[in-house]
């Protein structure tokens, strides 16, 4: 196996023993243990839609998503969740940024990895 394989694999590990990964996994654990991991998911995919910019305010999407932000607003749990995945994925994307300027394969100025699969690049 090539030495990158092997470094990959430290690196991976390195993220698992991060405060960042270890407080999403917390989270993520007393959601789905007090039953409302579905509703911390159904916020991120409603934020989304907001932000989404697809949307108006007049339509029916729109106004569902707001109502199921609105109904999730004052769980702590979802927010701790929300904020301990956005933290992780901000770690993850300092990684993946600072391997593709090592590597020259840097994706531009989009703030993501340039696989393709967003909006910002189609």
């Amino acid at each position: 196996m090539s030495d990158a394989i092997e470094k990959a694999k430290e690196l991976g590990q390195a993220i698992i023993e991060s405060e960042e990964y270890k407080d999403y996994q917390r989270y993520k654990l007393i959601l789905e243990e007090k039953g409302v991991i579905n509703k911390a998911l159904s916020f991120e995919k409603a934020n989304a839609v907001i932000n989404s910019g697809k949307y108006n305010e007049n339509d029916k999407v729109f106004k569902d998503a707001k109502e199921i932000v609105k109904s999730c607003e004052n769980l702590n749990e979802v927010k701790d969740y929300v904020s301990s995945k956005q933290k992780l994925n901000q770690l993850l994307s300092a990684v993946n940024g600072t391997l593709a300027h090592i590597t020259g394969m840097e994706a531009g100025d989009n703030d993501c990895g340039g696989c393709g699969g967003c909006s910002k690049l189609n």
